[in-house]
C-alpha cells in the first residue's frame, strides 16, 4: 500500500479548498497534524484525522473527508486511494468522479480475492502472473 503521501498531488487548483468557515471550524475541532492526513467528521461532528483514507462514500457530502483539515481530495488522488493506476481516464466531472471512487472496489482487494479465488480453485499457483494467464484462457 502507497502511504498517504504518495498519493497526495503537490499543486491542487483553489477549487479544492474549503471555504474559510469549514477550514476554521475542522481547526478548532481538531489539533493540526504532523504529516499528511484525511480529517474525517462523521454525522455527528466528531473530527478524526488519519494517515490514509478511512471511507470514500459515493453520497458523502464535498467536506465529509479533508486533506489536513483544508482541502477535497482531487479525482485523481480518490482513484489512487482506491489503487487505480495513474493511466486510467477520467472522462467525467467531479460529482461523477466522488461517486465511482466511493462506490468501487478497491483495485488491489479485487486482485487479492481472484488470486485466492484461482488459487483455491487449482487454476495457479497463487502468482499473479498465471492468474492473469488463467483469467485470459476464459476470454
Amino acid at each position: 500500500m502507497k502511504p498517504l503521501r504518495a498519493v497526495l498531488e503537490k499543486r491542487v487548483p483553489k477549487e479544492y479548498y474549503a471555504s474559510d468557515y469549514i477550514r476554521k471550524k475542522r481547526r478548532a475541532e481538531h489539533p493540526p497534524t504532523k504529516g499528511p492526513a484525511i480529517w474525517h467528521e462523521n454525522k455527528a461532528g466528531h473530527i478524526s484525522a488519519y494517515p490514509y483514507s478511512c471511507a470514500l462514500r459515493a453520497g458523502a457530502s464535498y467536506n465529509y473527508l479533508l486533506v489536513n483539515g483544508k482541502r477535497r481530495l482531487t479525482p485523481r488522488e480518490m482513484l489512487r486511494l482506491q489503487g487505480f493506476p495513474d493511466s486510467f481516464r477520467i472522462v467525467c466531472n467531479y460529482s461523477q468522479t466522488r461517486k465511482q471512487a466511493g462506490n468501487s472496489l478497491p483495485v488491489p482487494v479485487a486482485e487479492a480475492v481472484l488470486t485466492n479465488v484461482f488459487f483455491s480453485c487449482g487454476w495457479s499457483n497463487g502468482q499473479r502472473s498465471n492468474c492473469v494467464k488463467a483469467c485470459h484462457e476464459f476470454e
